[in-house]
């Protein structure tokens, strides 16, 4: 078997193999039988036809091409361990020829994984996380969402007040002129809460079911919305209807409500995973100090399409959970979204987030890469202590743990957390 390679650029291979007949000779008795079971002999059963009388009825010429497809089939690993390729896919295959007692010719055209030319991480080093502590009004500010997810609401035959919770009709408008999208029914918030835009709950305490206010305010520089940044829009406003809020007091009994001995207990607990929460977030700022380190001292080849799509769907399918989780509010008083209406809050279609997140989807291509190749090194490897380890970690947060640990305990997720564990142990090497 000869093997001519020839590199197509953005990570294709393309090799053209020669196969000598004598080589293809071993597979003419199973091909003999795969095509007898598509062939109907007067005499024989499908699959039972002699070689001799296959032949002379359908032609060799037949039974030549199935040998060359088992051939393909059976030696494709070996062209791989002899090329040193790597693809992410099985390749597109094309027959050049095949034919009786002729050398059997095919071409392979591969996607591969980048090559690393070069990368030098010797003098990387960065300052690692020291403990966070918490304030006290963060903790205070936990309380207060977890008080309001205990609310209880009536309806109020009354002026609006500063923390009722109403529900409006919005009509939207710049310069006299209707805002696209610029009309809600029924709208739900909470007055006091400036999470749509800052002095908007202002201008409705006060008014009373079904009064009508209209008033200008000027939307953030910052605002999401890139055409309404910076602008003074116009606002119509109907109370529909207003909800006054009683809150229950924190203490013991509320504490128990959420499954704590006592209010201490839950205070402690939640000044905890505020304090993991903070480090953790302060990790992954290190974490992307290092991968920008390890981008500039890194020449990798250029990367297939293909490989960048995959990653960018990946991606989109991320934004899409991060989205529903966003969607599981505790309180009321903030608008449910899918991935649709999240696409239309920014002003963009599909195809033009995938082209924003383009650069970003080739960054983490190119970090996966750079910490497969530094592991491979480094001879960074998790044991199996420590893969089962994590699996028990993951388990205790479950309430069945043990049958978490059963369900855990196979080799894909294994696959996973090992993959996890070197992408650690390998950050870990450039924390000083």
């Amino acid at each position: 078997m000869e093997i001519k390679r020839q590199k197509l650029g953005h990570s294709q291979e393309q090799l053209i193999v020669e196969v000598n007949p004598e080589e293809l000779k071993p597979f003419l008795s199973q091909a003999a039988f795969n095509v007898s079971l598509e062939h109907k002999i007067p005499g024989f059963r499908q699959g039972k036809v002699p070689f001799e009388i296959l032949k002379e009825k359908i032609g060799l010429s037949p039974l030549w091409q199935e040998a060359g497809t088992l051939f393909i089939k059976a030696e494709y690993n070996k062209i791989l361990e002899k090329t040193k390729l790597n693809p992410i896919d099985y390749p597109k295959i094309e027959i050049l020829n095949v034919a009786p007692d002729q050398p059997f010719i095919f071409r392979l055209t591969l996607i591969c994984l980048p090559k690393i030319l070069s990368l030098d991480y010797s003098n990387i080093k960065i300052e690692s996380a020291e403990p966070i502590k918490v304030e006290e009004k963060e903790i205070e500010k936990i309380f207060k969402n977890l008080q309001f997810s205990k609310r209880k609401e009536s309806i109020a035959d009354r002026p609006a007040q500063l923390s009722d919770r109403v529900e409006v009709d919005l009509f939207l408008s710049f310069k006299g002129v209707p805002l696209e999208d610029g009309q809600v029914k029924n709208f739900s918030l909470f007055l006091g809460e400036d999470y749509y835009i800052p002095g908007f709950s202002e201008n409705l305490i006060g008014l009373r079911p079904n009064e009508t206010k209209t008033f200008s305010l000027k939307y953030p520089e910052d605002h999401i919305d890139k055409k309404l940044a910076g602008k003074t829009i116009d606002f119509k406003v109907k109370i529909n209807n207003i909800y006054s809020i009683d809150l229950p007091p924190v203490n013991d009994e509320f504490a128990q409500g959420f499954g704590f001995k006592n209010l201490e207990e839950m205070k402690n607990r939640i000044k905890d995973n505020l304090e993991k929460e903070a480090l953790a977030k302060k990790e992954q700022e290190i974490e992307i100090k290092i991968f920008d380190e390890l981008l500039k001292k890194a020449e990798i080849e250029e990367i297939s399409d293909i490989l960048i799509d995959r990653e960018l769907d990946k991606m989109i399918e991320e934004l899409k959970n991060a989205i529903e989780r966003e969607n599981d509010y505790s309180s009321g008083g903030k608008m449910v979204i899918n991935f649709d209406d999240y696409l239309k809050s920014i002003k963009k279609t599909e195809r033009e987030l995938r082209d924003e997140l383009r650069t970003k989807a080739e960054e983490r291509i190119k970090i996966s890469l750079i910490i497969q190749e530094i592991a491979q090194r480094e001879k960074i490897s998790p044991s199996p202590e420590e893969i089962e380890e994590e699996i028990k970690k993951i388990a205790e947060l479950e309430k069945d743990s043990k049958k978490a640990r059963e369900q855990l305990n196979t080799e894909a997720v294994k696959n996973y957390i090992k993959n996890l564990l070197i992408n650690r142990k390998v950050i870990d090497r450039f924390k000083k």
